[in-house]
Protein backbone atom coordinates (compact mmCIF):
# COMPACT_ATOMS: atom_id res chain seq x y z
CA UNK A 1 0.00 0.00 0.00
CA UNK A 2 0.98 3.60 -1.12
CA UNK A 3 0.36 6.48 0.82
CA UNK A 4 0.37 10.56 -0.15
CA UNK A 5 0.48 12.12 2.84
CA UNK A 6 0.75 15.16 1.26
CA UNK A 7 -2.49 14.82 -0.44
CA UNK A 8 -4.10 14.67 2.67
CA UNK A 9 -6.72 16.91 4.19
CA UNK A 10 -8.55 16.96 7.50
CA UNK A 11 -12.43 17.89 7.24
CA UNK A 12 -13.60 19.71 10.23
CA UNK A 13 -17.33 19.20 11.41
CA UNK A 14 -19.07 20.90 14.38
CA UNK A 15 -20.95 24.17 15.23
CA UNK A 16 -19.45 27.80 15.65
CA UNK A 17 -21.46 28.53 19.34
CA UNK A 18 -21.32 32.10 20.41
CA UNK A 19 -20.96 31.45 24.04
CA UNK A 20 -21.88 28.85 26.96
CA UNK A 21 -25.63 28.42 26.36
CA UNK A 22 -24.80 27.24 22.99
CA UNK A 23 -26.80 29.29 20.71
CA UNK A 24 -25.59 29.21 17.30
CA UNK A 25 -24.18 31.25 14.76
CA UNK A 26 -27.45 32.15 11.82
CA UNK A 27 -26.96 31.84 8.72
CA UNK A 28 -26.98 35.54 8.05
CA UNK A 29 -23.98 36.27 11.21
CA UNK A 30 -20.67 37.12 10.19
CA UNK A 31 -17.73 35.48 12.35
CA UNK A 32 -14.43 35.59 11.74
CA UNK A 33 -11.74 32.97 12.54
CA UNK A 34 -8.27 34.23 12.81
CA UNK A 35 -4.77 33.65 14.48
CA UNK A 36 -4.07 30.01 13.77
CA UNK A 37 -8.19 29.64 15.40
CA UNK A 38 -8.62 25.67 13.98
CA UNK A 39 -5.28 24.76 15.46
CA UNK A 40 -5.99 25.91 19.41
CA UNK A 41 -9.17 23.60 19.46
CA UNK A 42 -6.56 20.18 19.63
CA UNK A 43 -4.58 20.31 23.08
CA UNK A 44 -2.85 16.97 21.05
CA UNK A 45 -2.53 15.92 17.51
CA UNK A 46 -0.74 12.76 16.08
CA UNK A 47 0.38 11.67 12.64
CA UNK A 48 0.00 8.26 12.23
CA UNK A 49 0.90 5.77 9.41
CA UNK A 50 -0.39 2.60 9.71
CA UNK A 51 -0.96 2.62 13.33
CA UNK A 52 2.56 3.49 13.91
CA UNK A 53 3.12 7.32 15.17
CA UNK A 54 5.33 9.41 12.90
CA UNK A 55 4.55 12.83 15.13
CA UNK A 56 3.16 14.22 18.40
CA UNK A 57 2.76 17.34 19.34
CA UNK A 58 0.56 18.78 22.30
CA UNK A 59 -0.98 22.49 22.42
CA UNK A 60 -0.48 22.99 18.72
CA UNK A 61 -2.25 26.09 18.62
CA UNK A 62 0.62 27.69 21.13
CA UNK A 63 3.18 25.88 19.17
CA UNK A 64 2.36 26.91 15.37
CA UNK A 65 1.73 30.78 16.84
CA UNK A 66 5.52 30.64 18.45
CA UNK A 67 6.84 28.90 15.23
CA UNK A 68 5.21 31.72 13.04
CA UNK A 69 6.53 34.57 15.72
CA UNK A 70 10.05 33.30 15.57
CA UNK A 71 9.99 32.83 11.64
CA UNK A 72 8.62 36.69 11.45
CA UNK A 73 11.46 38.01 14.29
CA UNK A 74 14.06 36.09 11.97
CA UNK A 75 12.76 38.05 8.99
CA UNK A 76 11.53 34.55 7.09
CA UNK A 77 8.11 36.73 5.06
CA UNK A 78 7.79 33.44 3.34
CA UNK A 79 6.72 31.24 6.55
CA UNK A 80 3.53 33.70 7.20
CA UNK A 81 2.24 33.39 3.94
CA UNK A 82 3.10 29.29 4.76
CA UNK A 83 1.50 29.05 8.09
CA UNK A 84 -1.32 31.21 6.96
Amino acid sequence: MFTHPSKSYLVFDGKLVKNADDAVYGDNDVTTLTNNAMMHIFNNIKYQLSGQEIESLFHPGQATTMVVEIFQMLGHVGATIFFQ
